[in-house]
């Protein structure tokens, strides 16, 4: 028997593929807006500043460098980030690289997290990001399951780890926990809240959220 599509239904198709289509070219846009939009120097002198004056526990101010680098066998947006204690390079408190692609059959973009197997060997190579011209695939390993998926909101991006498959250890008792890391990028501010819990979903570990402001270059 043959099948007699209307010109209505053939329009909704051809729509349909055209949506298609556009979703990737969409995706691959909105990267070119986060990896431009994330790149940069920040700290959180104001945060401390404000916290103090309103009579919260003090905490230490911190800078964190965000600086794209050429490593071709690693990916094309590739990022060193270091985090350290203002005026205190020497007190890193992280650092990684970090790899962002448009991910695969869903309208989300996602920042794959690699630690180095030897870390000192890059230590402030936010200032000089040549140094990884020769880095190797053997250099960096993948925090496994601690991907970071951003998603395009009004004003920036939002983006999250998946607190089902991100686990670290703890930074007190040494036990292992699940990890939920949620980011809010806006213009010069980029905001990280961290909780940690343990296989029964209880609450064990929570900082107050870091407010990053784009340092003046």
């Amino acid at each position: 028997m043959n099948r007699v599509f209307s010109p209505t239904c053939v329009l909704l198709a051809g729509l349909l593929l055209a949506a298609c289509a556009d979703q990737p070219q969409k995706q691959e846009q909105q990267l070119g807006e986060l990896v431009g939009l994330v790149a940069g120097h920040y700290d959180t002198i104001a945060q401390v500043r404000a916290e103090a004056q309103a009579g919260a526990p003090l905490r230490e101010a911190l800078q964190l460098a965000i600086v794209p680098v050429h490593t071709p066998l690693i990916g094309d947006a590739v990022f060193y980030l270091q985090e350290h204690v203002v005026n205190d390079p020497r007190r890193v408190t992280a650092q990684r690289l970090v790899m962002f692609e448009v991910a695969q059959g869903v309208p989300l973009l996602v920042e794959t997290q690699l630690a180095f197997v030897e870390p000192l060997r890059w230590r402030g190579g936010d200032a000089s990001p040549e140094l990884f011209r020769g880095l190797l695939p053997q250099d960096v390993k993948p925090l496994a399951g601690c991907e970071i998926t951003w998603k395009k909101v009004e004003g920036g991006f939002d983006g999250s780890t998946n607190p089902l498959r991100c686990r670290s250890e703890s930074r007190t008792t040494g036990e292992t926990l699940n990890v939920e890391l949620t980011l809010a990028l806006r213009g010069d501010e980029l905001t990280i809240a961290e909780k940690r819990r343990d296989g029964a979903g209880a609450l064990v570990e929570e900082e107050p959220a870091f407010r990053f402001r784009r340092r003046a270059q």
